[in-house]
């Protein structure tokens, strides 16, 4: 319905007037204060009680979101914000493993967000996921999530950020549990064009040889 969407597209509007009411309390190094409105607008946005939300796996908070019948493109975009920023004032208070729980989130909810919206939706961008995943190591996000991130960010042609999370879960991965996973993601990067993987300032040669080295 046309009120809806004008609904969805108001609230990012005005989460970014919320956003700036969180960055000046972060410049005036008053983080707690910070988070408190994170909190509350987060479990605003979402209907779910703030002692539940951060207890949710990905997979149940997704469920939950869409049980409430609020898994809008937008809405997931919000949220994802919210625990981007969350995660962000975390980090700045030293409480690394409190930033990386909401930072994995933030990606599960981003993934979500650009997998319902369409590619000509100029407010929902790879940016804050990008962000997100500079500040989050690939380790923390969940299988499930991790799958549907790398199959989300080849389709947006975000090949460059699919190349670095696989690099990173090779790195740690002491048994091998992600060589598949790394063989599948370099073969779908493999069939992008020169135009996508360009874009990425992604060399098809430097895949070839990983997906080699992996053979």
């Amino acid at each position: 319905m046309a009120w809806q969407q004008d609904y969805l597209l108001r609230m990012i509007e005005d989460l970014n007037l919320f956003m700036t009411r969180v960055i000046r309390l972060r410049r005036e190094a008053r983080p707690e204060e910070a988070l408190d409105l994170l909190v509350g607008e987060n479990s605003r946005i979402s209907g779910i009680p703030p002692t539940l939300v951060y207890a949710l796996s990905d997979d149940d908070l997704i469920q939950t979101l869409t049980a409430r019948g609020a898994l809008e493109a937008e809405r997931c975009f919000a949220l994802g914000e919210l625990f981007r920023e969350e995660g962000q004032v975390n980090q700045e208070m030293g409480r690394e493993d409190e930033a990386s729980i909401r930072f994995s989130k933030a990606v599960r909810l981003y993934t979500e967000a650009l997998r319902h919206a369409t590619p000509e939706h100029d407010k929902i961008t790879v940016d804050g996921l990008r962000e997100t995943l500079g500040n989050l190591h690939a380790t923390w996000i969940d299988e499930r999530s991790l799958d549907l991130l790398l199959d989300t960010l080849i389709e947006r042609g975000a090949v460059d950020l699919a190349d670095n999370v696989i690099y990173e879960l090779r790195d740690e991965d002491i048994d091998g549990a992600h060589i598949d996973r790394a063989r599948r993601v370099y073969r779908e990067i493999l069939v992008q064009s020169d135009y996508t993987l360009s874009r990425a300032n992604i060399e098809r040669q430097e895949i070839t040889d990983a997906l080699a080295e992996l053979d």
